[in-house]
């Protein structure tokens, strides 16, 4: 969706560094889940890896919200 917003010549830039950066997060990731594994559950040390995940999802709404807020006051702004 956002790569379509960028001009073509980037996109290829753009996507070898999406793919860097979630490679680098599931690694780490799997590094915590890991290490977390020693001292709990493996249950228990999985939802340490969800509990980012749930943050970055209502975050990432709130973000959209408040665009979505923006956009409707400029666009009001503009036509007045």
């Amino acid at each position: 969706m956002y790569l379509s917003v960028i001009y073509p010549s980037k996109q290829t830039a753009m996507s070898r560094l999406i793919i860097i950066f979630l490679a680098f997060v599931g690694s780490t990731v799997s590094v915590i889940t890991g290490h977390a594994s020693d001292y709990f559950q493996r249950q228990i040390a999985f939802y340490f890896y969800l509990i980012p995940m749930l943050l970055l999802l209502i975050t990432s709404q709130l973000f959209n919200q408040i665009v979505k807020k923006n956009a409707i006051k400029t666009q009001y702004t503009t036509n007045n």
